[in-house]
């Protein structure tokens, strides 16, 4: 029997104030899916980055339109994180070596190392905003990185 694709559709105005209970909904979509709590933690981790980047960039502090679409399938979920806000003039990219400055891109590259894909959209498909696309694998798989994880960085 094949197995149907879940999705959930979520439009709110983004606020400040509505980042936490956001992250709350995606963590229990995981938990009720049956992700592990290392996972949900991690998604909940990005995904709060990914909204306190459009609440700062996008809406600079006020409220704004913003969508989610999050899709399950085989454990793989997909979220789509969708903005209104000004266009960049700058599209960001989603960095693979740590910035040397916190202030330059440090919680991107978080989101990056968090999730298993990040990619950001500029402009959105409707050309207006910016839209973020994370990737995760609900059940946990040991990494290579994650053998080296106790040893100190020195060696010994």
């Amino acid at each position: 029997m094949a197995t149907m694709t879940k999705r959930w559709k979520f439009e709110f105005e983004l606020e400040p104030s509505t980042i936490a209970n956001v992250r709350r909904q995606i963590g229990q979509i995981i938990e009720n899916e049956g992700g592990a709590p290392e996972v949900e933690a991690e998604i909940e981790v990005a995904v709060g980055e990914i909204l306190l980047n459009a609440s700062h960039h996008a809406y600079h502090g006020r409220s704004g339109p913003l969508q989610i679409e999050v899709s399950l399938d085989h454990g793989r979920l997909e979220i789509l994180i969708h903005d209104h806000g000004a266009p960049l003039t700058t599209p960001p990219t989603i960095p693979r070596s740590r910035p040397i400055r916190v202030s330059e891109g440090m919680g991107l590259y978080m989101v990056g190392r968090l999730m298993d894909e990040a990619e950001i959209i500029h402009p959105a498909k409707d050309a207006r905003g910016t839209a973020v696309r994370l990737v995760k694998n609900l059940h946990l798989s040991p990494s290579p990185e994650d053998d080296d994880a106790d040893e100190p960085l020195d060696g010994t």
